[in-house]
């Protein structure tokens, strides 16, 4: 678990590092960005697997506490890096825009880290992997229930707009592509109509 906290923490170096201005030869910040949050679903995903696995084959015995408290340090400091991508992702959408695909980053962000904080609740004793399997799959349900039930599409259209109203930028090729694949982009796009000047929409 040492080696994780030491991975973790260059990991998170690196997050704070990157930006839109200071990135490497030959990469864009849309490449950037992928990168770092594949990284993190790969990192967060080997570090729950490795405590539960040593959790569940570990030897009790009197430092069994302070294993616990290290494996807790560990899971924060995965939900640093996991707030690092997701702040990534939201330069990126000042960059660029908002859409679909960016939300829900951010929403695997939240999944993500409600995993992490069920797994720190469970190690409170012996890992019951059932029930953390139980607890994981509900909030992933609710996280796609809550995209279904949500009109993103809308708050999508809104927050461009409001983008646009500070920045003057505005991608009007993926809002076409946006009211194609879900109308129901298209009522708001409509109302933002008186917002936006024929020259820029």
């Amino acid at each position: 678990l040492t080696l994780f906290v030491v991975f973790f923490a260059v990991g998170l170096s690196n997050q704070l590092a990157s930006s839109g201005i200071n990135l490497p030869a030959g990469e864009t910040l849309a490449e950037a960005t992928h990168r770092g949050f594949g990284e993190m679903i790969v990192a967060a995903t080997l570090c729950a697997l490795v405590i539960i696995t040593l959790d569940q084959r570990a030897l009790r015995a009197a430092r069994e506490r302070s294993v616990r408290f290290l494996s807790w340090g560990v899971i924060a400091a995965s939900l640093v890096v996991v707030a690092c991508a997701y702040q990534r992702v939201r330069y990126y959408e000042a960059a660029y825009g908002y859409t679909e695909q960016r939300l829900y980053v951010q929403v695997i962000c939240g999944l993500v880290s409600l995993s992490l904080l069920s797994l720190a609740w469970e190690l409170r004793s012996t890992i019951n992997v059932p029930r953390l399997i139980r607890h994981v799959a509900l909030i992933a349900i609710a996280c796609v229930a809550g995209l279904s039930y949500w009109d993103s599409a809308a708050w999508i259209v809104d927050a461009n707009v409001g983008r646009y109203q500070s920045t003057g930028k505005l991608d009007v090729d993926y809002l076409e592509r946006l009211a194609r694949s879900s109308p129901d982009a298209i009522p708001a796009l409509v109302g933002a109509l008186p917002k936006l000047t024929p020259a820029n929409g």
